[in-house]
């Protein structure tokens, strides 16, 4: 497993077992984070401020590899896919395939609904539909295949009096075909994750007016509710599954502990207690483990 603890504003990436032995630090650049393992196990691609990296999965090899944000590997562990220009008022956001042996590069023709202005909307005037958005946010991820992504749209809302980001999920072909709102959200979404089978998609569901009213949810692609209801008040933004789809790892808001759930959260364990000072996020389980 890939984790990244940052005190003091220092963030770099580690690795442990999921029995909590073997916690090793890998990077030493106190801002390296979202640590994906390659499929083949062999490699790790990293996030530091508007750059991608790679190193080996004992943390040696360090290299840029280009500039944008992380999404994932692709299946072939070769390439990588990459995002520009996130999060940015009425932006489509650009997306492209980066082979990392050769640095060469392929821009993905994705057109998002994305609408530059658009405004805050009050009680008395509602959305007519979900056909406009102001932002793409980094929540994205790649399908075990390769060919479908996953995306956080996001926008303003106050149709009910009161103001909060409403976020919803798309999915859309690497191809630009095919996209797609997946129905039924539940107030402000994060993080969508494939499962290994493809199948469902893992998030983490928030209602924005209550304090740490927040659970971990997976649904199928069209909308009905998915085997994980982790109802686990102030969980992190960012879980994960096994690689075998039978298991959630996350972090705990809480106590900032980095813990394994059965999908129906009745058993649950610690994999690294709490530490006083010390914040983890963004973990990542490596195939095969």
């Amino acid at each position: 497993m890939l984790h990244t603890p940052g005190p003091d504003e220092r963030v770099d990436i580690f690795k442990v077992r999921p029995t909590g032995e073997g916690n090793t630090r890998l990077t030493y650049f106190r801002d390296a984070t979202r640590p994906k393992w390659a499929p083949t196990g062999n490699r790790i691609a990293f996030q530091r401020p508007a750059e991608v990296w790679l190193m080996r999965g004992d943390g040696s090899d360090k290299r840029k590899l280009t500039g944008g944000y992380l999404v994932d590997w692709l299946p072939d562990g070769g390439r990588v896919l990459v995002v520009r220009g996130l999060g940015v008022d009425g932006q489509d956001p650009t997306w492209v395939v980066h082979t990392v042996a050769t640095g060469a590069e392929e821009e993905l023709d994705i057109d998002l609904p994305l609408v530059p202005g658009l405004v805050e909307k009050y009680p008395d005037e509602d959305y007519p539909d979900y056909s406009e958005w102001s932002y793409a946010s980094g929540d994205a991820a790649l399908s075990p295949d390769g060919e479908t992504l996953a995306v956080m749209l996001w926008r303003w809302d106050s149709s009910d009096g009161y103001s909060y980001p409403f976020g919803s999920i798309f999915t859309v072909g690497l191809d630009g075909t095919g996209l797609v709102r997946v129905p039924k959200y539940t107030y402000a979404w994060g993080s969508p994750r494939w499962s290994p089978n493809g199948q469902q998609l893992l998030y983490w569901a928030e209602e924005p007016r209550g304090y740490c009213a927040s659970s971990i949810r997976s649904l199928r692609l069209d909308g009905s509710p998915g085997a994980v209801d982790i109802q686990k008040r102030c969980a992190q933004p960012d879980p994960t599954w096994s690689p075998d789809g039978r298991k959630i790892l996350f972090v705990s808001g809480r106590s900032n502990s980095l813990q394994i759930a059965s999908k129906d959260g009745e058993r649950n364990r610690n994999v690294l207690p709490e530490v006083t000072g010390v914040y983890r996020a963004e973990p990542d389980w490596r195939a095969g483990r």
